[in-house]
């Protein structure tokens, strides 16, 4: 293979872990339809019930080093050359683009399959729910706390007033382990503190 290349695959899924990677050989001159289809092929039998045109394939050039973890969890797949990450069309030739020999011990591409999209989804949708309700609970327990607070203020320090603050949560029913956001929402802006002074 003249214009072979072999290039580092992973797919995006829960674990989305370095040890996953997969090698495919292929010709720049194949298209990316074509390393959609052999990617496929690679992922037996997990993406048995997936069609190869529903996989979405990204390029990147990670360095395979010990931040490569780091780097993909924060990583956003969007269109954008600026920052490495660009969306690769199945229509297209691969020598479109990898015009030069990919990097040895790098990741060169990022496979999504639809069922990390539902996913994701799923978990936006969730926090969009989620959100109105967390806001709701803080103003339900600053309203508790402000009325029950201003009772015993004047004879309170701040500290004494930070062990009743958290005594009056729980009686409030908020407690830390299961609204741990709400109590560091309300301990971080020191809320409470704004409220009664």
């Amino acid at each position: 293979m003249t214009d072979g290349m072999l290039l580092n695959c992973l797919v995006r899924d829960e674990t989305f872990a370095v040890n996953c990677i997969f090698t495919v050989e292929i010709t720049k001159s194949k298209r990316v339809s074509i390393l959609k289809d052999m990617i496929k092929e690679k992922q037996q039998p997990a993406f048995n019930h997936i069609h190869a045109a529903q996989l979405s394939l990204w390029k990147v050039s990670l360095p395979l080093d010990s931040s490569v973890n780091k780097v993909l969890k924060q990583l956003v797949l969007e269109d954008n050359i600026t920052k490495g990450v660009q969306k690769l069309l199945p229509a297209k030739k691969l020598l479109s683009y990898f015009t030069d020999e990919p990097a040895k011990e790098h990741l060169h591409i990022i496979v999504e399959s639809p069922s990390v999209a539902v996913i994701s989804s799923k978990r936006e949708r969730k926090q969009e729910v989620e959100t109105p309700q967390i806001v709701q609970k803080i103003l339900n327990a600053i309203s508790v706390l402000k009325t029950r607070i201003f009772k015993t203020i004047a004879e309170k320090s701040r500290t004494e007033l930070g062990e009743k603050v958290h005594i009056l949560l729980r009686e409030s029913g908020i407690t830390w382990l299961a609204d741990e956001k709400i109590c560091t929402l309300l301990y971080e802006f020191d809320v409470v503190w704004l409220i009664v002074h």
